[in-house]
């Protein structure tokens, strides 16, 4: 006898041959595992309630089991999935998106929603390309087995390997991987499928195979005695995730589906609560929807739109785009004042759904212990630059405005000099979308018209005011070299430092000297950029010469230093330093008061020696020497000088004795004059 899991089922009685059998069928514990698989059944927990309000963080599971294929519904399913993703874009919603056949497989992680991510190359663009394409594949070690649709499936005997059986229908194994843990709690898993459970993880007490991570796959099990576990084993999983307070919307797609017993196992995952064809107009909240089965997979787009029409209509996001002192473009811009006004046409009312009441919300929208009074909200825009509200108008049809006012910050301008300051896109039920663009007012705001189902996502811009600026400081070191030497005994080292004064951050930023080069920048920080407020510091050495002059060489040297800001705007500043190169030099004159001498008596014969300074440095220490040749005068005096100036002239005596020996004598000697240069 064979027996099978219905919802909250209690026992099960078997009349025969007079006789009378009970079976009490045991909630998931411990204990339980002892009862054979194949009776057991599992409570469900309660689909929990979560807040009716856009900027939901959502897992999309799609069903991508061959029996989609065989439906010619992979387009169907694709298109469902970015009608969703549309739907949720720019909303400030996060979405993850997997698919599922044998096993289930990850197509996007969890990120922001945006159109950029629906682009070529974004996120979820890439994700619904790569739905069905191909099906989920089988890991190298992963084995999958086929049941052979009797006897225990717990007993490998009834089991096998059937690796490339990747077409069957794992709900155990994608609902696990919904409830894998995310940056962000899972608010919501919008689970569509178009068949019943047919394959389970062998992860279990008691299972045979590799259990993993990751584990051995069993299919064809909804037959037999593994139809109700297949079953059992995907309850489990969506008790993980209701328990984690993360809500189950079910989605059956295809007539298929359209049985009790189909229709049971959907709301065995999700709940009881189901409505038909698609129909979300009857509900007033997504929590008044646990499985929604709808017969045409050509009508699976505008239910998954639905849904988040049901989230997040009527909603108007507002994205802040503005420049920034370091970038022209226009990037998301965080902590930035918005204020929203609805108005719906009297008698109607209408109530504040977001910004609510949660703490972090409460902070960064600045809200009123209650947020339903007061007809306008402020937000600061979040670290992506993105505001939410939303409002429930009453009656729900009524006609409803909106103003939007943002609070404008030093040194901005309202809206771009060539485009619109705003762009609005707004998307109806059916998904058409409208675009809505113009300038901003002397209020820094708009208005628009908002239908009650509509979901708004608008781009604000503003205009960075540039004001570049730049200095430029010059040092030389030494600011006095000898310019004679051979070779140069004095190297000057020039530092530049450029300091950014303006408001802007600068690029390309150069140096040029007009007598230095190459001159080597100090980037502190490496970036490249020139930031508010940051100097750097250039370098550049040299060797100077000069000639002996009546003056000293005055080197000027002149620096330019350049940046642009990130408007395009060149920005400059110069700087000069003067290095004097001097050269000194001395000459010597001498001269003898007797130019013959008698031989054989001695002679005293005086020496004068004039030293003048021909050079353009001071001269200390100033010494005549009169050493050399066969005859040698001494002392010479004075035996120093202190100092002599450039251009002047000292003289210096000597008196010696001569007595030639024969009328060929020659008497020859030579002076040599010294000083000491010194810097002014």
């Amino acid at each position: 006898m064979t027996f099978r899991s219905l919802r909250h089922l209690v026992g099960f009685v078997a009349v025969g041959a007079g006789i009378t059998a009970v079976v009490a069928v045991l909630p998931r514990t411990e204990s339980s595992l002892a009862v054979p698989p194949f009776v057991r059944a599992v409570t469900e927990v309660p689909n929990p309630e979560i807040a009716d309000s856009c900027g939901t963080n959502v897992v999309l599971v799609l069903d991508a089991s061959g029996s989609i294929e065989s439906s010619g519904a992979v387009d169907e399913v694709r298109d469902a999935g970015e009608a969703f993703l549309d739907a949720l874009a720019d909303t400030g919603s996060t979405a993850r998106v997997t698919q599922f056949a044998s096993l289930s497989e990850e197509l996007a992680p969890q990120a922001e929603v945006t159109a950029a991510s629906l682009q070529p190359g974004g996120a979820f663009r890439t994700a619904i390309n790569g739905y069905y394409n191909p099906k989920p594949p089988r890991p190298s070690n992963v084995n999958i087995f086929s049941y052979n649709g009797s006897g225990n499936p717990q007993s490998s005997n009834n089991w096998r390997a059937a690796n490339s059986s990747n077409q069957f229908t794992n709900w155990d194994q994608s609902l696990d991987q919904a409830g894998e843990i995310q940056p962000e709690p899972v608010e919501l898993v919008v689970y569509v499928t178009d068949g019943d459970p047919t394959a389970y993880d062998f992860n279990q007490a008691g299972d045979p195979f590799d259990a993993g991570p990751p584990p051995d796959v069993g299919v064809n099990t909804n037959r037999g005695s593994a139809n109700s576990l297949t079953l059992d084993r995907a309850v489990d999983e969506s008790n993980l995730l209701q328990a984690a307070n993360t809500r189950i919307l079910a989605v059956g797609v295809g007539s298929a589906l359209d049985n009790p017993n189909s229709q049971s196992r959907l709301e065995q995952i999700s709940g009881p609560k189901v409505i038909r064809d698609a129909d979300l107009d009857a509900t007033n909240s997504i929590n008044d929807v646990d499985v929604a089965l709808v017969r045409e997979f050509d009508k699976l787009a505008q239910f998954l739109r639905g849904v988040v029409s049901q989230l997040c209509s009527p909603s108007l996001s507002i994205r802040k785009l503005a420049q920034t002192p370091g970038s022209a473009e226009y990037l998301p811009a965080e902590d930035w004042d918005i204020t929203v006004a609805p108005s719906v046409d009297s008698p109607g009312t209408f109530e504040w759904i977001l910004p609510d009441t949660d703490p972090v919300q409460t902070m960064r929208c600045g809200s009123p212990d209650d947020p339903n009074d007061g007809a306008s909200r402020t937000c600061a825009t979040d670290n992506v630059g993105l505001a939410n509200f939303q409002w429930e108008p009453n009656p729900t049809d009524a006609a409803t405005s909106a103003t939007v006012v943002e609070t404008l910050k030093p040194n901005y301008t309202a809206g771009r000099p060539d485009d619109a300051d705003y762009r609005c896109q707004v998307k109806d039920i059916n998904g058409n979308v409208t675009v809505v663009e113009g300038e901003l007012n002397q209020g820094n705001g708009f208005s628009l018209d908002v239908d009650s189902q509509d979901i708004i996502t608008c781009s604000i811009y503003n205009s960075f005011d540039y004001a570049p600026d730049i200095t430029l400081t010059k040092v030389d070191d030494p600011l006095q070299v000898r310019g004679d030497l051979a070779p140069p005994a004095n190297t000057v080292t020039s530092t530049f430092v450029a300091t950014n004064t303006g408001n802007a951050v600068l690029d390309q930023v150069t140096l040029t000297d007009d007598r230095c080069n190459p001159v080597g920048p100090s980037d502190d920080d490496g970036d490249g950029l020139l930031g508010i407020g940051e100097s750097w510091t250039f370098t550049c050495t040299r060797n100077l010469t000069s000639s002996p002059g009546a003056s000293p060489n005055l080197v000027v040297n002149n620096a330019e230093v350049t940046g642009v800001d990130p408007a395009g705007t060149l920005v400059s500043a110069t700087a000069d330093a003067t290095v004097t190169a001097y050269a000194p030099a001395i000459a010597l004159s001498k001269s003898a008061d007797a130019d013959q001498v008698q031989v054989g008596i001695d002679t005293d014969v005086e020496y004068t020696y004039v030293a003048t300074n021909t050079g353009n440095m001071t001269l200390t220490d100033v010494t005549v020497v009169d050493s050399a040749g066969p005859s040698t005068c001494a002392p010479v005096t004075p035996a120093s000088v202190a100092t002599l100036a450039p251009g002047a002239t000292t003289t210096f005596t000597c008196t010696t004795t001569l007595n030639p020996g024969s009328p060929q004598d020659t008497f020859v000697n030579t002076a040599t004059v010294t000083g000491d240069p010194i810097f002014p």
